[in-house]
């Protein structure tokens, strides 16, 4: 079952890569993929907690907090103003 993990993070990979040819958006793309990555991260701790496996679903989520926020600044910086 936790082969599951590896496949479903390069699924993430493959959704991301045709969100970015369809949509021809990088920050859409990265935020699809950090999303799904997350999921896999999440997913492997369902199948047990070690540890390693605790301290790697942290590392993503941190990423993924990271990633949106500097996206968030990169979109408020261009437009001039907040989204919401």
């Amino acid at each position: 079952m936790t082969g599951l993990v590896p496949l479903f993070a390069g699924c993430a990979l493959v959704v991301a890569v045709v969100v970015l040819v369809t949509g021809r958006s990088v920050t859409a793309a990265v935020r699809v993929l950090v999303e799904l990555l997350m999921a896999a991260g999440l997913l492997g701790l369902s199948f047990g907690m070690s540890w390693a496996q605790i301290a790697t679903a942290a590392v993503v989520v941190a990423v993924r907090k990271l990633v949106v926020s500097a996206i968030g600044a990169a979109e408020t910086a261009r437009t001039g103003h907040s989204g919401s």
